[in-house]
């Protein structure tokens, strides 16, 4: 009931050679230790570019789907990520409820993610001049059950209820003589622009993404290249009513997305970085995809960029990095 709002804001407990238990408002296990596919400054799959893209009037207010796994929406939750032994380290996290647990959203109303449960295992070595890092990260979720007025979702038989919300994401980088390579898979139950955010309405498949990067480090100079794709699916459309009605499938929505960019550490914490991305995005929805069979409805409408379901994005960037 107040104008402060805190993203992150938690305690821990920590014990050496047994870990740390953390509690609050803090990111989900799998997202603090999963690995990616590397880049240099801004550039990446999900990355600051995005900030930039007008996306008025579509879904899920993004210009991308090659995400990390979601970072657990800050909530309220408890946690443990172990010391490291020989390379590998490991965690769990569970939040009872999605919402950074201000005033409003910490109690269970029904209307958002539920149980949501994290684990992630991560394994970082070196083998003489080479350094290897990879992990698996997964969580798991109930969707909302209850729509913004207090109703329950769907029907007697379960129609239109949302599916529960699973993801799962595998990563690598091998680094080597100012080199690094990587890249980095996602699939599971979900949709939208965070991996395992969001839940699929009923009757909707899953999603994936791969994302590939490589970066060179030469003196202050850090230069780099991202390549990745994913789908996620668009559901159906409904015309006719009654015995008339037909059913056609929509075609997925697609995201293809290429950048390179470059990272000049003119000195501790301080960095200039410019980067040029390119996004073609087919299908996009202007809302939550759907199939009418289960939910009702006509079913998903797909964006029109002058008279075309395609858009393309070209964007260039410049800016400061500032870390402390």
């Amino acid at each position: 009931g107040t104008t402060v709002n805190f993203d992150e804001m938690y305690g821990f407990i920590a014990v050496p050679n047994a870990g740390r238990v953390y509690f609050g408002q803090e990111d989900s296990a799998a997202s603090l230790l999963i690995v990616r596919a590397p880049g240099a400054g801004a550039l990446g799959g999900d990355a600051v570019w995005d900030e930039f893209i007008d996306n008025t009037g579509l879904a899920d207010s993004s210009p991308y789907i090659t995400s990390g796994i979601n970072d657990g929406n800050d909530a309220t939750k408890i946690g443990y990520l172990s010391p490291q032994f020989a390379g590998f380290d490991f965690g769990v996290s569970f939040a009872f409820n999605a919402g950074e647990g201000e005033f409003g959203t910490e109690q269970r109303n029904r209307t958002t993610l539920e149980n949501e449960f994290s684990a992630a295992v991560r394994y970082r070595g070196t083998f003489g001049p080479v350094g290897l890092q990879a992990g698996i990260g997964a969580m798991w979720a109930d969707a909302q059950s209850q729509n913004a007025s207090g109703q329950p979702l769907g029907g007697t038989n379960g129609l239109g209820q949302p599916q529960d919300v699973n993801a799962y994401f595998f990563g690598v980088q091998v680094a080597a003589y100012g080199f690094a390579i990587g890249g980095e898979y996602s699939f599971g139950s979900y949709r939208g622009a965070s991996v395992g955010r969001t839940a699929l309405n009923n009757g909707l498949e899953d999603s994936w993404h791969y994302l590939l990067g490589a970066t060179y480090t030469m003196g202050p100079l850090v230069f780099g290249a991202v390549f990745g794709q994913g789908e996620q699916d668009n559901g159906v459309r409904r015309t006719g009513t009654g015995a008339a009605a037909r059913f056609s499938d929509i075609d997925d929505r697609k995201h293809t997305v290429w950048g390179l960019g470059v990272l000049y550490n003119q000195a501790p914490r301080h960095g200039l970085k410019f980067g040029y991305k390119n996004v073609k995005e087919q299908n996009v929805p202007t809302a939550a995809p759907t199939n009418p069979r289960y939910t009702g409805g006509t079913g998903t409408t797909l964006a029109s960029f002058n008279g075309s379901n395609t858009r393309t994005i070209n964007i260039g960037m410049a800016g400061i990095r500032l870390a402390f």
